[in-house]
């Protein structure tokens, strides 16, 4: 099971993160952050934001997020 699978499952934490659109930018973070395969819309988020062309190949060692108040951040730590 994948952490975005378990984000959606509600006897785990599906509760927590409410309707499913509001959490894209989040999920696309998350598959890049543990190298799952991208949906062509997370990829394109992926790509927007860090200017890099192709998806990664596997698992980060580290990400540091800087994000503003109400972002969500405190759900996804």
């Amino acid at each position: 099971m994948t952490i975005l699978e378990a984000m959606r499952l509600p006897g785990l934490f599906g509760s927590f993160f409410g309707e499913a659109e509001s959490w894209t930018a989040w999920e696309a973070f998350l598959a890049a952050l543990f190298g799952l395969g991208m949906t062509d819309g997370q990829l394109a988020l992926y790509r927007t934001h860090t200017g890099r062309t192709r998806a990664p190949e596997g698992p980060a060692r580290e990400a540091w997020v800087v994000a503003g108040r109400r972002a969500g951040n405190e759900r996804v730590r």
